[in-house]
């Protein structure tokens, strides 16, 4: 039952110092940043493709960067909320798969565990605005800039209107897994007070 802890633990561990690798070798933690959430976001893609199948690989690399940055670039507090909180989803989504599912962080049509990997690829899948957030540290100027703006806020609502969609259109199946939702919406009320930010930022942009 512990074996799928123990592969994500050791994995991500791995990946790690894969993106610790790139950092030395690029001197860029913007470009590592760039090369981990592409592959992030293309294994999410991946994923709608081959029923979930790829769920271990998208829970490394977001552990893995987001440790890595932990450790050695200190981010803000209030990204560092937010890589807390998204490593408590994902070890405690991991862990209810191994009570309720063992062996099966895959899709599977006969219970809520299908619904889960699909709601845990929405989730990932907003990483692809980190991408260009990366981007205004490579190239420093007002386009990337006003792209990482624009759609950070496209993808981080446009998601979140997918994840409680697929919820209401099922919710008989996640009567009982209530408790991992709301841990999952506190990472959402902190997107949305990004999003507040950036938008109240491109009104005084548009303002002056």
């Amino acid at each position: 039952m512990n074996d799928n802890l123990i592969v994500l633990g050791a994995s991500t561990f791995v990946y790690f110092y894969w993106i610790m690798s790139l950092d030395m070798l690029f001197k860029s933690f913007g470009i590592t940043k760039v090369i981990s959430y592409s592959t992030t976001t293309l294994f999410c893609i991946v994923n709608e493709f081959t029923e979930y199948k790829y769920t271990y690989i998208v829970s490394t690399t977001m552990l893995g960067i987001y440790s890595y940055e932990i450790v050695y670039y200190k981010p803000d507090k209030s990204h560092l909320l937010h890589h807390i909180i998204t490593t408590a989803i994902i070890v405690s989504g991991t862990y209810n798969y191994i009570n309720h599912y063992p062996y099966s962080l895959y899709y599977d049509e006969s219970s809520s565990h299908m619904g889960f990997t699909r709601l845990g690829n929405l989730l990932a899948f907003v990483n692809v605005s980190s991408i260009f957030s990366a981007l205004r540290e490579i190239f420093p100027n007002n386009l990337t800039k006003q792209m990482y703006y624009y759609i950070y806020i496209l993808s981080k609502f446009g998601c979140m209107i997918l994840y409680y969609n697929y919820i209401y259109l099922h919710m008989d199946s996640f009567k009982n897994e209530m408790p991992a939702i709301y841990l999952i919406g506190t990472l959402h009320i902190l997107q949305l007070y990004f999003c507040y930010t950036i938008m109240k930022l491109l009104y005084k942009q548009k303002k002056n």
